[in-house]
């Protein structure tokens, strides 16, 4: 019965190599996650017809009640200080405005990575966290340092409760285990590539 196994695990490692061994250089512990505050839906071919064709999106809220969450790839040609009130005089180069979701699109959504304690922020994992209250954090964009980061999102995307675990469950999303450097330091443009076509490990196969 052993010698039979044995046998059984040669072959599938001769004509299965990946199947029984994955590549060292794969980070399996990041994909096939629960749904949670604080991972990425990187969506799949399921939705190319759709309004989140080639999105991905980080989920700042979950819970049994529903989800919410702002599409982190969609930057626009629009400068932060041509749409928010009290931001022009600033001298500071903000940035550009992103396309956070369908729900609400005059509602700016900030993500913000600091080490600071922000008023009216909620902390979605390590060092990020988000806020709608755009006067707030005033402050914070004025005395922003080096290591401060922050994204400003027109809208949202948000999930009545059941509705975003039936899209996970039909293959429309891959639910990855979030990162900061992501967030606010890759080019928006190569997120979704990068995440989909299988640099994150075994990524269609987990959910094909």
């Amino acid at each position: 019965m052993q010698n039979r196994f044995v046998i059984i695990l040669l072959l599938a490692f001769l004509f299965f190599p990946k199947a029984v061994i994955p590549s060292a250089s794969k980070d399996i512990t990041r994909i096939n996650q629960p749904l949670s505050q604080g991972v990425f839906l990187v969506a799949t071919d399921d939705l190319g017809g759709s309004y989140f064709r080639s999105s991905v999106i980080l989920l700042a809220e979950y819970s049994h009640i529903g989800a919410l969450g702002v599409i982190i790839n969609r930057p626009s040609e629009i400068s932060l200080s041509e749409v928010l009130p009290g931001f022009k005089e600033l001298k500071k180069d903000l940035g550009t405005l992103f396309i956070g979701g369908p729900i609400e699109r005059f509602l700016p959504v900030l993500l913000l990575r600091t080490e600071r304690e922000t008023k009216n922020a909620h902390r979605i994992f390590d060092n990020t966290s988000y806020s709608t209250d755009i006067r707030s954090i005033m402050d914070f964009i004025i005395n922003k340092n080096s290591e401060d980061r922050m994204r400003v999102y027109a809208g949202y995307a948000a999930w009545y409760a059941g509705q975003l675990e039936s899209e996970v469950a039909r293959g429309s999303w891959i639910v990855i285990k979030a990162d900061q450097f992501t967030i606010f330091d890759k080019d928006p443009k190569t997120i979704w590539d990068v995440l989909s076509r299988g640099d994150s490990p075994l990524f269609i196969k987990i959910v094909r």
